[in-house]
């Protein structure tokens, strides 16, 4: 299917900093702003775990989160080559054989990989990992889920984290509305796909769904440009 809309072109950069920097104005990154929020459950588990260990295991998550985000975008691209550390871990492994039957039974069809999005109004920006079309596999979804999107065009999100955390969804939120605001389409919706100990999980919001949400993450965004004096 051709793709149905399209991005204005800006100059970007500064992308791995709390601020983008957009056509020479800066834009809070979305990740960022939702690091106010207080995450108890993490704060438990630095104290049961201790400091040291607990932000070395962090490091290595993120490292191995950010290569299996790679590996999905070239899977999709149909280009991927493994490097000695996919072929060392198997975990990753275990990623991409999941990914690849996601793929399959999901019927995703790409029309933008690591899309950066932004918003002019209240001057936000992010990544998102995919935009395209989608089909629900209920065997994937969560207990009481009841969302069906049939090749919807939606943003979707790749998670290796232990769940599928709330504050995700104001990230998605967020990108929907960006989308919206640039190219004048509203997506379907959106889902997070979480790979994770050899299953795959999944969740999906709605287009009205991700709105309500989005009135949260204005909030969020407002705090956090008070915190940082933005």
């Amino acid at each position: 299917m051709k793709k149905s809309w399209t991005i204005p072109k800006a100059e970007i950069s500064n992308v791995t900093g709390r601020i983008y920097t957009i056509n020479g104005k800066p834009y809070c990154r979305v990740t960022s702003t939702l690091s106010i929020i207080a995450k108890d459950g993490l704060f438990s588990w630095y104290q049961a775990v201790g400091k040291k260990k607990a932000e070395a295991i962090t490091k290595a998550r993120q490292i191995l989160g950010t290569r299996v985000h790679s590996i999905f975008e070239h899977i999709l691209k149909e280009d991927y080559v493994a490097t000695e550390m996919d072929l060392k871990s198997a975990e990753i492994q275990e990623d991409i054989k999941m990914f690849k039957v996601f793929k399959y039974n999901t019927e995703l069809d790409f029309d933008s990989l690591e899309q950066r999005l932004w918003n002019d109004e209240f001057e936000y920006a992010g990544t998102a990992d995919y935009i395209g079309r989608y089909t629900t596999w209920k065997p994937y979804c969560v207990r009481g889920h009841n969302r069906d999107f049939k090749n919807a065009l939606v943003i979707g999100d790749w998670k290796t984290s232990r769940d599928i955390y709330e504050d995700y969804w104001l990230q998605l939120a967020a990108y929907c509305y960006a989308f919206w605001k640039l190219t004048g389409v509203k997506v379907d919706g959106a889902f997070i796909a979480q790979f994770r100990n050899g299953q795959i999980k999944v969740k999906e919001k709605t287009w009205d769904e991700l709105m309500e949400l989005f009135e949260i993450y204005k909030s969020v965004l407002t705090v956090y440009k008070w915190k940082h004096r933005l």
